[in-house]
């Protein structure tokens, strides 16, 4: 079978398994990318890869080099070997390949890199900005912003967000969309600004009441330390 039509029934099979668009997404960048190597190199068929080559592409440019001549991180290396992995024990699992090649891969080592977060000033500046906004979209973009400052929540966690989740008098809000799962309650606060009050925008029509927050249409009330 060619490499093509094999990365075809991967991501087939990745979607079935319920694994997110990203990772799906990530997982085709990625073998792609060695897809076109081994095209170059005269290697269409997946069974024609052994674990010769696949160390050969790793050590290549093509893996180790973005396309503007900067260095990838080890990190990013890493996440390329996992892929293929990935991509090759599928292929076993199917029968497209007696053995894996990439079972031979390890990881490279790698230190934690430190979160980098936003400074207090830039906190100011940016809450300052949406603050100015006077349109129905800038003030879901000040709730949506603010409640990420001062929760901390994932994107996908506020974007999931039911009008039921939200303790307006008490200032808390129960993350139903967690990444591995479960729930948490936070209380919204941001330091400088004091606490964060999530108000539901609620247009004239029927049933807003219970209208779900999926759309984050919204306001944002501060109220003053």
């Amino acid at each position: 079978m060619r490499l093509a039509a094999a990365l075809a029934r991967f991501l087939v099979q990745l979607k079935a398994d319920g694994r997110s668009p990203h990772t799906v997404a990530q997982y085709e960048r990625h073998c792609s990318a060695f897809g076109e190597w081994a095209g170059d190199h005269g290697l269409d068929e997946v069974r024609a890869i052994q674990p010769e080559q696949l160390a050969a592409f790793l050590g290549s440019a093509a893996s180790t080099h973005r396309l503007d001549g900067r260095r990838r991180s080890p990190v990013t290396v890493n996440a390329l070997r996992s892929s293929l992995r990935g991509f090759f024990e599928f292929a076993e699992r199917a029968g497209i390949v007696d053995r894996s090649p990439a079972r031979v891969l390890r990881m490279a080592r790698t230190g934690f890199a430190a979160p980098r977060g936003m400074r207090p000033d830039e906190v100011e500046r940016l809450t300052a900005a949406l603050a100015g906004g006077t349109s129905v979209a800038a003030s879901r973009d000040h709730a949506l912003v603010a409640f990420l400052l001062g929760t901390g929540a994932r994107l996908s966690s506020a974007l999931a967000l039911d009008v039921a989740d939200l303790d307006l008098e008490g200032g808390v809000a129960t993350l139903r969309e967690l990444k591995g799962g479960g729930s948490r309650a936070n209380a919204p606060n941001i330091p400088t600004r004091g606490r964060i009050w999530i108000i539901v925008y609620q247009p004239k029509v029927p049933g807003a009441e219970t209208k779900e927050l999926g759309t984050w249409k919204c306001g944002v009330q501060l109220p003053n330390d």
